[in-house]
This record gives C-alpha cells, structure tokens and sequence, in this order.
C-alpha cells in the first residue's frame, strides 16, 4: 500500500485479493488535469476506470 507522484499526477495504490484468491492491485490515480482513474491489476490483465462525480 503506498501513495506515489509521478510527472502527471498522484495515485495511492492497495494491495489485494480478489474472492477467488487472486491477488491485485488497486490504484487509484488522479491525474494533474483532475481525472480520477482506478486501475485493478492482475498479471495477465489490467482494467481502468474513469471515475466522474454525477450530481
């Protein structure tokens, strides 16, 4: 588990297991321009998600 900057942002990223006993990552990342994204990492996949506030 850790926070992080890189040039274009920062993201604060979890450790995980997944109900199947896989084991991820969670990261989220909100981009300097104000995007959020999530990523869950897997060693064979990564998914990403933009992430919106909805009044």
């Amino acid at each position: 588990m850790g926070k992080s900057e890189d040039d274009s942002g920062h993201s604060y990223t979890l450790c995980c297991i997944d109900k199947d006993g896989l084991r991820c990552r969670i990261k989220f990342r909100l981009q300097d321009n104000g995007i959020l994204q999530m990523y869950v990492e897997y060693n064979d996949a990564i998914y990403v998600y933009c992430i919106e506030e909805r009044n």
